[in-house]
């Protein structure tokens, strides 16, 4: 496949396919009609030869092709996400993100306090959710972007302040992180 012919909007449609497998809810993530959405993954499956996604009552299902296709591209996206955000300074007293990270019931218990006393402060109209580290669908909720990897540690960078190593962005891959300050938790 000669990938200079391939629209790469189609891969931001097929990422989102993967996420929220219906196309009326990808019409509504990116602001698209459901037939321009049709539209794309008929295009994307003519481009790769594959039928990427099967009707299903219970939304559009991957193939096996789609599945092998979806971490290169989800690391692919972030990539030129981050790229694209490297002039987009971060400013914690300004911003109101939300990151989603995954803890264990330990990181929760000895971390978290920590985590909130020092971030709270800093950066109050970011939110933080937690999800259990040990939940099932934990590994494809990373995969998707709907979970961080994790908080990977607590650097006291003075005694009245602390830095915490979170990812930037929500589908960043295990491995990117960037330093975040965040001030309210919710657990989800």
């Amino acid at each position: 496949m000669d990938i200079a012919k391939l629209d790469l909007n189609l891969l931001v449609v097929f990422h989102h396919l993967l996420l929220h497998k219906r196309v009326s809810a990808v019409a509504r993530a990116l602001g698209m009609s459901q037939p321009a959405v049709s539209s794309a993954l008929g295009r994307l499956r003519s481009s790769v030869g594959d039928e990427l996604f099967l009707r299903t009552q219970g939304g559009m299902e991957p193939t096996p092709y789609a599945l092998q296709l979806a971490e290169p591209v989800a690391l692919a996206l972030d990539g030129l996400q981050q790229a694209f955000n490297v002039r987009a300074a971060f400013d914690p007293a300004q911003s109101e993100r939300s990151f989603t990270i995954a803890m264990t019931d330990v990181g929760e218990m000895y971390f978290l306090p920590v985590l909130v006393d020092a971030l709270s402060s800093i950066a109050p109209g970011v939110t933080l959710r937690v999800a259990s580290a040990t939940q099932p669908s934990l590994k494809e909720d990373m995969s998707s972007g709907r979970v961080a990897p994790s908080a990977s540690r607590l650097l006291p960078a003075s005694p009245v302040s602390a830095k915490v190593h979170l990812p930037v962005q929500s589908i960043a891959p295990l491995g990117k992180e960037s330093q975040i300050e965040s001030g309210s938790i919710h657990r989800g």
